[in-house]
């Protein structure tokens, strides 16, 4: 499994046919395969009613930061928790009634959208308000915001706008936008990974049985122990909990198991499994609906092989 590095992280490559994308950031998570089902089932690893803040949009793509860190103001830092979806995505959800959040600027040009999330909100309505704002650059210097006059709108503007106006191009994400699922979330979350569920072979007589019994809460606590036992087997080492998920985290960066992009965004995925599904079911009888039982074991299930992949990738 070992691939050359990739310079930066502008990197982002499917699990299905080679397909590379550029995104232009150097981001602590990053879009995964690109379809919609798979945002909701990221946004979905968190409980419903989680809002998730939007801190930068880049290349038609979102950043949002959760589950803040107060000790540390860098909404940047992996000290926080973070997802990163496609606006394409979310225009998908928002289409299904699935997410909160999610807006059309009807009455801005496309460059005006542009120029909002490159500035934010903030600055953007400085600036057209007339007032002088300048901004410093990496090399320390001050230079003023200037107020581009193609930011109007065009007579292209007004047809684009016409012939796609769900474009992602129109869509107000900005730096502060809040986004969250919806109720109808839970019921389409718990269709898709009930559809994707694949119980790993080394598992299958344990977890069926239990399974079969309507046993949730025990096939999530047998999974998070699989899970842990196999992440011990990569890094060597008897770590458990947070300390366990930064060992697995450096191993494959280590081997270059897979590219930096999505082994940043598999660190946020187990962070917010640990967090929300392991620990919570780790010490606990806990009576589960089907709907949210089949979510969480469906992610485990996941994520114990993947991991087994990565074992036998390695012959340990």
């Amino acid at each position: 499994m070992t691939r050359n590095p990739f310079p930066g992280e502008l990197g982002s490559v499917g699990r299905g046919p080679v397909v590379w994308e550029a995104i232009h950031a150097d981001w602590p998570a990053y879009p995964g395969d690109e379809s919609w089902e798979l945002g909701l089932l990221r946004l979905g690893d968190f409980p419903l009613g989680t809002e998730f803040q939007c801190i930068s949009v880049i290349d038609q793509c979102a950043l949002f930061v959760t589950q803040i860190d107060k000790k540390e103001p860098d909404l940047f830092s992996e000290k926080h928790m973070h997802v990163a979806i496609r606006l394409t995505e979310l225009l998908e959800m928002d289409e299904r009634g699935l997410v909160n959040g999610v807006v059309i600027e009807t009455e801005m040009s496309p460059a005006q959208v542009h120029a909002k999330r490159s500035q934010g909100p903030e600055l953007w309505a400085r600036t057209q308000a007339g007032e002088k704002v300048y901004i410093q650059l990496a090399n320390g210097q001050m230079v003023p915001v200037e107020l581009d006059r193609d930011e109007e709108w065009t007579e292209d503007d007004r047809a684009f706008a016409l012939m796609s106006p769900r474009s992602t191009e129109l869509v107000g994400m900005y730096e502060g936008t809040l986004i969250s699922l919806t109720s109808a979330a839970g019921p389409e979350i718990e269709r898709l990974t009930r559809e994707a569920l694949e119980i790993p072979p080394s598992l299958q007589d344990r977890i069926t049985v239990q399974l079969n019994a309507g046993l949730f809460d025990s096939v999530i606590r047998d999974l998070g122990a699989a899970l842990e036992t196999r992440m011990r087997v990569v890094t060597g080492s008897q770590g458990f909990g947070k300390n366990l998920i930064e060992q697995y985290i450096k191993a494959l960066q280590k081997n270059q198991d897979d590219l930096p992009a999505h082994i940043k965004s598999l660190r946020q995925e187990l962070r917010s499994i640990f967090k929300f599904i392991r620990n919570e079911f780790a010490h606990n009888l806990v009576e589960l609906e089907p709907s949210r039982g089949y979510a969480f074991i469906s992610r485990l299930c996941w994520h114990v092989r993947d991991v087994e992949l990565v074992i036998e990738s390695r012959d340990l």
